[in-house]
């Protein structure tokens, strides 16, 4: 079907609604949605297929002067925007078809004029760059210009010792960023919120959490919870880091009672992943018994090929009940990404659906090591999920809430990283089960999780704040109050209300939330609760069955239920999908909690032996 027939209907619907909404609304509205899955799925399919071949194709043989399909997708939402409005004042009675309404996606910054659109397009992808290629001057040469953050910058901060070096590089990173984004980041506010309100949404933060359902108020409320509850989690975990680098650099960097300084903070907490190198820096409570190296597990079994991680994920997935995955798929579907910098280590599996089709493509990486292990089991999980919900409308063929599909993927990986796991496919042994193994492991996956939820929630409220004026003017000020508050860290230099280091941790994207990236790491720990429970790898107070050692392979009972879950789409409410899954219809805490229940009283033990001190005195070191 062509555009210009949808464009037709359109208009036609458009005069019928404006002289008389027939007796049964259900009708006209079925129809218009019936036309807009056809046509959405036509439009994206296109722009998914345009991005494939980015991903896999020498450059040189892509054809030239193809205009990025988005445009035209963009073009059609903006011209569907109108005739969606009015139908959703309709007396719709069927709920399946309002909740279609509400997913057509809104126009976005396409409702900006033309020369506004064109601003902040430019702004957008101007503060990209800046993050992206932004010259650091070196420590050592002041007249070399060049390093970018990442490689160069980062791997001279994984290296070195120098404290006034890691001083100058943090600063130098911010002075070089935040000067030249301020303005740029406030005329983003501006149009971001015009953009809302042209939208419909009556506040600027329910426009930017509007992929959460539910009022911004309501989602910021369950973060604050959020919060609140892991608080004393994370302060015996903030206690014994700032120990460890009092320990390091003494008592005068690291000062009792207040918060540690971020660049070291940041050196620290980055020692839980692996080096430029792949080695290891971080320093485990117990080194003698050390981390399963699946690397070396997987050398030794000759898995040295990415289709030798495929097949391990999928025989997980088989063993819990999901179907086999034909052999034909990894033959025709999958294909190395094409530019892969293996000194970054950035290559990452992807699946990529197409709507109302049962085609299924996956860009793999050409190594295998643990991370490619972990992320193919992602992978995999998500090209289940794609499969699932194929035969609902292109509307909801989507997650239910962003980053949902990554939370049941990463439960998975709980489950094929678990020492246990591991033991029983020769790539482990009994140590890494006992008690000394258990705490390495959960401490290196809590300075990467416990330490990491904060963070996203101070950006996201930071932003919030600023969005609906909570904030005046970017105050940098502001930021570091939340940051202190809430990370226990403050800057290594005093800092003013005119600098502005927020967008240094914005992480390069300018108008992505980490709202939902949050409640994504509490689901994910939340689902493999409830899984675990099922299968009776994890019970309750029982020292035999706790959850950090679940291992899910081989309980057929898994699949299905994982399965009917991913079926809905986004055909009801991430909350519903949710109970699907695992009973509750709320973000629950108490999967993550007792995930690291082991690592937290081992913490209070140490804590206490030490004699440390637990939280921080606010300094407000920001005027």
């Amino acid at each position: 079907m062509n555009f210009l027939r949808i464009l037709i209907f359109v208009v036609l619907v458009v005069v019928s609604s404006c002289q008389q909404i027939p007796d049964d609304p259900n009708v006209v509205v079925e129809k218009f949605l019936n036309e807009v899955n056809e046509h959405l799925a036509v439009l994206y399919n296109n722009q998914i297929e345009y991005n494939w071949r980015e991903e896999v194709t020498d450059p040189k043989q892509l054809p030239e002067n193809i205009e990025d399909p988005i445009f035209e997708t963009m073009d059609y939402i903006k011209g569907v925007a109108s005739i969606v409005s009015k139908l959703k004042r309709a007396k719709v009675t069927n709920a399946n078809l309002k909740r279609q309404l509400d997913q057509i996606p809104e126009p976005g910054y396409d409702a900006l004029d033309d020369s506004e659109k064109m601003d902040l397009h430019e702004i957008i992808g101007n503060m990209s760059e800046i993050y992206k290629n932004v010259g650091l001057c070196s420590f050592r040469d002041r007249n070399n210009c060049t390093l970018r953050l990442i490689p160069e910058v980062q791997e001279i901060i994984d290296d070195t010792m120098n404290v006034e070096e890691l001083k100058y590089y943090w600063l130098e990173w911010r002075d070089k960023t935040g000067s030249k984004s301020k303005y740029a980041f406030s005329k983003f506010v501006e149009l971001y919120k015009k953009t809302a309100a042209l939208n419909g949404f009556l506040k600027p933060s329910d426009f930017w959490l509007r992929d959460i359902e539910g009022e911004s108020g309501e989602v910021i409320a369950t973060l604050d919870k959020v919060m609140l509850i892991l608080r004393p989690l994370f302060l015996q975990f903030h206690a014994f880091v700032r120990s460890a680098l009092r320990l390091k650099y003494g008592p005068d960097l690291i000062r009792f009672n207040e918060p540690y300084p971020q660049h070291l903070a940041e050196k620290f907490i980055g020692s839980s992943y692996r080096d430029m190198n792949g080695d290891w820096t971080i320093d485990l409570p117990y080194p003698l018994v050390g981390l399963v190296n699946i690397t070396a597990g997987l050398i030794a079994k000759d898995i040295t090929t990415p289709y030798g991680l495929i097949e391990t994920a999928a025989r997980f997935y088989t063993s819990i009940g999901m179907p086999s995955i034909p052999q034909t798929f990894w033959i025709q579907s999958a294909r190395p990404k094409f530019d892969v910098d293996e000194r970054l280590m950035t290559c990452w599996s992807k699946t990529w659906k197409y709507y109302s089709s049962d085609k299924i493509n996956l860009s793999f990486c050409p190594m295998a090591d643990e991370e490619r292990y972990t992320n193919m089991f992602e992978a995999v999980s998500d090209y289940y999920y794609f499969k699932s919900y194929r035969n609902q409308p292109t509307l909801f063929q989507e997650e239910p809430l962003p980053n949902f599909g990554e939370a049941i993927g990463k439960a998975m990986t709980l489950s094929a990283t678990s020492p246990r796991f591991l033991e029983k496919i020769g790539m482990g042994g009994p140590v890494y089960s006992s008690y000394e193994g258990r705490i390495n492991r959960l401490y290196l996956l809590g300075l990467r999780n416990v330490f990491l939820i904060p963070i996203f929630y101070v950006l996201d409220k930071y932003r919030v704040d600023v969005l609906d004026g909570r904030i005046e003017n970017l105050d940098n000020c502001e930021f570091w109050k939340l940051t202190e508050k809430f990370t226990g860290a403050k800057p290594p230099v005093q800092r003013s209300h005119d600098q502005f280091d927020a967008p240094s941790k914005l992480l390069i994207e300018v108008d992505d939330n980490y709202s939902s990236p949050t409640m994504s790491i509490i689901l994910q720990f939340q689902i493999f609760k409830r899984l675990c429970e099922k299968t009776g790898q994890y019970r309750r107070g029982d020292d035999a069955y706790p959850l950090d050692l679940c291992d899910l392979s081989g309980h057929k009972e898994i699949g299905p239920l994982v399965l009917n879950a991913m079926s809905l789409g986004s055909s009801k409410s991430w909350k519903e999908v949710l109970f699907t899954l695992t009973g509750d219809n709320q973000l629950d805490v108490s999967g993550f909690l007792e995930f690291f229940k082991p690592l937290y009283g081992w913490l209070q033990s140490i804590n206490q032996l030490n004699k440390e001190e637990i939280g921080w005195v606010e300094l407000n070191q920001c005027v």
